[in-house]
């Protein structure tokens, strides 16, 4: 059975966000949120409509 290629590491060497028109480094691992807007702008990209970050317990 050959050997399977052992994928290599992802390195993260700079991460950017742009907040206000002005370009900013972040953590991504200290960054709070960003989970939610990765979702979002990945939903946004898929679907093609604009969505919306709503809290748990919010009432319309």
């Amino acid at each position: 059975m050959p050997k399977r290629k052992r994928r290599q590491g992802i390195k993260i060497i700079a991460d950017y966000m742009i907040v206000d028109g002005e370009v900013k480094q972040i953590d991504p691992f200290n960054t709070p949120g960003l989970a939610d807007r990765c979702k979002l702008a990945w939903a946004e990209m898929i679907t093609g409509v604009k969505h919306e970050i709503v809290s748990k317990g919010a009432t319309p």
